[in-house]
């Protein structure tokens, strides 16, 4: 486990490896050779010069993940140690790979502080950041604007902190909390030692005049150590098997309280978190049991998750958490949007079109009347499936084409609707002048439902781009059944990297990166290499390793010799 064979590969080796690498959706493939097998996806950028060439005993080429011990690796190599002097750093097993993140500070003993975590939030504007140096801990909160405020906060669970680890002018509220004016309306500054330390700080914000609480759809929070990762899964499961009232909206609220504690735990920590999100996206796990919520709610939380996720898998100091990050990110909602054009724009489209709505007169149609009510209390990202279902018969009048699109888009059947916490039992009546209606309200819904989809993630990315970056994207989309699409998606998301990886740039960005990434995959996937001759089948696995190295920059860059 400590030591790593560097491969001699011949280009025969070397595409057979990637074929293989193709058959497992370029995901878990692995290179093996003699008593030990590293992930294929190791390799940083494509070999082709390097696989073209006649293979020599003296070729070898040193994968990512093996550094050298001290020195420069080729001064090493040429003078004659052995390649027992590589260790093992770190190998990310995946074609969907960890983003950059720089090297903790801790790594270097001339850094005494390091910065466990920092963060923006748009609601509230403030800038939080916790350091740990050798006096202990410290937090600080900063506003963008000066604010007549104070600092509500606890520690660990909502505990009141004693008073003696409180900044000056802080005063008890309760057994729960304490409250610090900020200094000069800009910024307050917590200090712990590290035996006084607690797990975490909770907090939220009060401003006074006139009184308005900012709360971040729940609490802020901020880790300080690493917590107990039983206590952690233990309360998830509690949630998810043993509350009455749950809902797709309570599980963001638990996800973004709880995801600073899994991150800190390490890679076993955010794998948790990736599996949990993710049986939650297939709906393995109920969406609603005896819950109801309003949509600005959960348009609101879905966009603090999908944000704190995006920013732990753009700079997280753990490259298994950045992966993880990235991996859960695939499959949350974007959020945002104005959640109430949810709510109101049925309403609006029912009412401007003489459709009967509660004790209103007009045109009797069941279907749209339960489909309102689920909007009402429910809505999820379901509703985008159903929409665009709902379209595709108004055009067609068929009820075949309805359920059609349910099953493909979104694996929903005729049983599954009936039984919802808000059924919908009818079938819709053919209504053709609802047609532009629908249209623009299926945008409201993929606004705020839509995730790392192709051309929803585009049409949010654009303001992010330069005119030239927004060209290749939306050509390519206009374009993507055509053969030269998978290079061109490589070099967007070349593009795209070096803008996601910037603080504080939009989500969006990222979920167009991930829907581009699946995208390749789809198209890589579409190839029949029974029929691309021998430099073809090198080129298409330079390309594969060419995209698989997009989203991983470790500090340690990659070395060919040849």
């Amino acid at each position: 486990q400590s030591e790593y064979t560097v491969y001699r590969l011949s280009p025969e080796r070397y595409a057979t490896m990637m074929l293989r690498s193709t058959s497992y959706n370029g995901r878990t493939g692995y290179c093996s050779g003699r008593s030990t097998a590293v992930p294929f996806a190791c390799f940083e950028r494509p070999l082709r010069s390097c696989a073209r060439r006649p293979w020599t005993p003296a070729g070898h080429i040193v994968v990512q993940g093996l550094a050298p011990l001290s020195g420069n690796p080729s001064q090493q190599s040429q003078s004659g140690q052995g390649h027992g002097s590589y260790k093992r750093l770190q190998i990310v097993p995946s074609a969907v790979q960890s983003p950059h993140a720089p090297t903790s500070p801790n790594q270097s003993q001339d850094i005494v502080s390091e910065e466990l975590s920092k963060q923006w939030y748009d609601e509230g504007g403030v800038n939080v950041t916790a350091v740990k140096d050798g006096s202990g801990y410290s937090v600080y909160v900063e506003a963008a604007e000066p604010r007549d405020m104070v600092l509500h906060w606890a520690v660990n669970d909502w505990e009141a902190p004693p008073m003696e680890l409180c900044p000056q002018g802080s005063h008890r509220i309760d057994d729960k909390a304490v409250q610090t004016p900020f200094e000069h309306g800009r910024h307050v500054r917590l200090h712990f030692s590290i035996s006084k330390a607690p797990e975490r700080i909770v907090f939220v914000l009060k401003e006074l005049h006139p009184e308005n609480w900012i709360n971040n759809g729940s609490c802020y929070s901020v880790q300080l150590k690493p917590p107990g990762l039983n206590n952690l899964v233990e309360r998830v499961m509690s949630c998810e098997g043993e509350a009455d009232h749950w809902s797709l909206k309570d599980r963001f609220v638990l996800a973004n309280d709880v995801l600073d504690g899994f991150a800190a735990a390490g890679a076993e920590g955010m794998a948790f978190v990736f599996t949990w999100l993710r049986m939650s996206s297939t709906k393995l796990l109920t969406w609603a049991r005896r819950s109801n919520y309003q949509s600005k709610d959960i348009t609101w939380m879905q966009q603090v998750i999908s944000s704190r996720m995006t920013d732990k898998a753009r700079s997280s100091p753990d490259s298994w958490v950045r992966l993880y990050a990235r991996l859960a990110l695939a499959g949350l909602p974007r959020g945002g949007g104005n959640g109430d054009d949810i709510r109101m724009g049925i309403l609006h489209i029912m009412r401007d079109n003489g459709i009967k709505e509660g004790h209103r007169p007009g045109h009797d149609e069941p279907f749209l009347e339960q489909w309102h009510q689920k909007l009402h209390q429910n809505t999820t990202p379901e509703d985008v499936t159903i929409c665009e279902a709902y379209l595709a018969y108004l055009h067609s009048g068929s009820h075949d084409d309805y359920w059609r699109v349910l099953w493909d888009n979104g694996r929903i059947t005729k049983e599954y609707l009936e039984s919802m916490h808000n059924p919908i039992k009818a079938w819709p009546q053919h209504l053709p002048h609802l047609i532009n209606p629908f249209k623009g309200y299926l945008w409201t819904l993929k606004c705020c439902h839509s995730g790392a989809n192709m051309d929803t993630a585009a049409q949010m990315a654009q303001g992010h781009l330069d005119d030239e970056t927004k060209w290749m994207v939306f050509d390519m989309l206009a374009n993507r059944n055509e053969w030269w699409v998978p290079g061109k998606v490589v070099d967007i998301r070349k593009r795209l990297a070096n803008i996601w990886r910037s603080e504080g740039v939009s989500r969006d960005v990222l979920l167009l990166d991930i829907a581009l990434d699946n995208y390749f995959r789809t198209c890589i996937e579409r190839v029949d290499r029974n029929t691309l001759s021998r430099d073809s089948l090198v080129d298409l696995v330079g390309l594969v390793l060419d995209n698989a190295s997009i989203a991983v920059r470790l500090s340690n860059k990659l070395l060919y010799h040849a």
